[in-house]
């Protein structure tokens, strides 16, 4: 399959290769219900699904450092009043350096995103990206079938910009 299209889904016949990335995409929607419910972020659940859709296609990484840095940031307000001044500076260090990794990871995760390939998991029948195998060792007078469903990269392209956008609109309110 041509590195211009996105692959969304693949069907073939015993051995197939297969698209995971909507079972994990799903996985996480139902996390998001449950993140969102936890006051610790100063994200919604629409916020979270829409951070997760963009960062999952390209990131997972940034996504859980992110997740990370909003918990750090509400731990860090739990403190006790009666810390001694070195463990409170040593915890403040700490957390602006966090900061600084997770704002640079989501900064450079951007264009990774705009200028990569989603990341679909495609895998079964050594299969990955958008090379695609099937296998199947008979079949009864008719050819197994074997359909596929994608579009062009620039509807994946004008995703990530709109997300990038809305990061950067979102990401404005968070660093408050």
């Amino acid at each position: 399959m041509s590195s211009q299209r996105w692959i969304l889904s693949a069907k073939g016949p015993l051995l197939e290769s297969a698209v995971l990335y909507w079972g994990e995409l799903l996985a996480f929607i139902l996390l998001a219900l449950l993140v969102s419910r936890v006051n610790f972020s100063p994200l919604n659940t629409v916020s979270w699904i829409i951070l997760g859709f963009g960062l999952s296609l390209s990131n997972w990484g940034v996504l859980m450092l992110m997740s990370l840095w909003f918990a750090a940031i509400t731990a860090s307000t739990y403190r006790p009043k009666n810390i001694n001044r070195l463990s409170y500076n040593a915890s403040q260090v700490l957390l602006y350096l966090l900061s600084i990794v997770a704002i640079v990871s989501l900064l450079l995760v951007v264009p990774a995103s705009l200028l990569s390939s989603p990341s679909m998991g495609i895998e079964g029948n050594y299969s990955y990206g958008n090379h695609l195998q099937w296998f199947s060792d008979k079949s009864s007078g008719l050819l197994p079938q074997v359909s596929l469903v994608s579009i062009s990269t620039i509807f994946y392209k004008g995703i990530m910009l709109v997300w990038g956008i809305w990061l950067s609109f979102a990401f404005l309110s968070w660093i408050k």
